[in-house]
């Protein structure tokens, strides 16, 4: 950061109270459980929505690949550029409001288009919420205080989906999928009216320092030439790609292959990935940190390790005939994922400039959200329903087997990335 930036961020900087703070942080992170929550429902009513509207695992794929991670991914960056120059609470308002209700219009869908069409508009309101809440905190958290908030802001990411798959899935043995979107729905908007009330905006920078300078085009191509830079967001990309259809697919597999019902596949995979996420995220974090101090290519190695680590992991949990040695090996293959977003975020946002680091972090959003998860998800589901011709049930053990595989892939990104890597530069 250079002086007159500092300058510009203290004068920006609002005065406000410690209660205020945490008051705003609690219910961003409450805003997050349930945007979280709201996402992952959808997975677990999976086998009954299919059922009763008669789709495909093809169509299941695309209900979280490509009409939410795609919409999710290109509506990111517009959103953030409106929170900057309007009022953000009201953008998170009006992003929480939109999913909300198309959450609940979802529960009326008769077919595979009109259901699709509202995870399209669930992921448009999604999209905006994440880039205005971390907007606000670092409005409001002085720098030494900012990791810190950010991270607790991200662990509504674990329990919102632990909540989504285990409540969501003890609902679905006691009411109908379409009961349950609707009633889901209604605690996330009376989050909008919340935040309309309890938050507020600080004052926009209008100065000539305040709007970064330069084309979209020549930002990124800025960021592309900086060594690792492109290996990285590859490394997301990749790994995004392979462990994705775990999310998507995760409680089907326990229902259809370890004889799970609903409410127990939910109660399992709910706790395994809020549980694990929520502790490997911040030891992950923590670990990253310190093996990182003065030096960029320890954390992308400790990175490639775990990527490394997970697919075998994933593998062993999708082949393995125990039901006991499938939830071990996908507990560990859970916390060896957690490693990824949290060290890829921070050494893009450490090699970025920091008049690039908005579009650095959408990158990041993209290769994740656009390339790795639409492509993993949908594969995973295509494949499925081909090797089910030949392999009955198998042929979402072995689909799943096959995109896992492709962690091996995001390992030698990540060790290549790391190999780019400059020397620490202080920005």
């Amino acid at each position: 950061m250079t002086e007159p930036e500092a300058t510009t961020a203290t004068q920006n900087q609002p005065t406000t109270s410690a209660n205020y703070r945490k008051i705003m942080l609690g219910l961003l992170t409450l805003v997050m459980i349930f945007n979280l929550l709201d996402r992952q429902i959808i997975f677990i009513l999976a086998e009954n929505i299919k059922l009763d509207l008669g789709l495909t695992d093809t169509q299941l794929g695309l209900l979280g690949g490509v009409t939410f991670s795609l919409i999710y991914a290109l509506a990111a960056l517009p959103l953030a550029r409106l929170a900057d120059r309007a009022s953000k609470k009201k953008v998170l308002a009006g992003c929480i409001a939109l999913w909300s209700l198309m959450t609940a219009i979802g529960g009326l869908a008769q077919n595979f288009i009109q259901l699709a069409l509202t995870r399209c508009g669930v992921a448009l309101g999604e999209a905006g919420a994440n880039p205005a809440s971390q907007a606000m905190i670092s409005e409001v958290f002085p720098p030494r205080e900012r990791v810190r908030a950010l991270a607790i802001l991200q662990t509504g990411v674990p329990l919102g989906i632990m909540l989504g798959l285990a409540g969501g899935g003890w609902m679905a043995e006691h009411y109908h999928w379409r009961t349950v979107l609707i009633t889901v729905a209604v605690p996330s908007m009376l989050m909008a009216p919340l935040c309309l009330w309890l938050l507020r905006d600080a004052a926009v920078d209008s100065s000539p320092g305040g709007q970064r300078q330069g084309g979209f085009l020549a930002g990124i191509k800025e960021l592309l030439a900086i060594p690792g830079f492109l290996w990285t967001l590859t490394g997301v990309a990749v790994f995004s790609f392979s462990a994705f259809s775990s999310v998507v697919f995760g409680a089907v597999f326990l229902i259809r292959l370890h004889d799970f019902s609903v409410g127990e596949a939910g109660l399992a995979f709910g706790l395994i990935t809020g549980i694990a996420g929520f502790v490997a995220t911040l030891a992950w974090g923590y670990i990253a940190e310190l093996a990182g101090r003065g030096h960029y290519r320890r954390p992308l190695r400790i990175t490639a390790g775990a990527c490394a680590l997970a697919a075998p992991l994933y593998i062993l949990a999708w082949t393995i005939g125990s039901t006991a040695v499938m939830l071990a090996a996908f507990t560990l293959a859970w916390i060896m994922t957690a490693a990824y977003l949290p060290i890829s975020n921070a050494t893009i946002q450490n090699m970025a400039p920091p008049k690039l680091r908005a579009l650095a972090a959408s990158l990041v959003v993209l290769s994740m959200s656009a390339v790795g998860n639409v492509t993993g998800a949908t594969l995973s589901g295509v494949l499925s329903d081909s090797l089910q011709q030949v392999h009955g049930a198998d042929g979402l053990r072995i689909a799943l087997s096959i995109v896992a595989a492709f962690g091996l892939v995001a390992a030698l990104c990540y060790w290549r990335a790391a190999a780019k890597m400059p020397p620490p530069v202080e920005h």
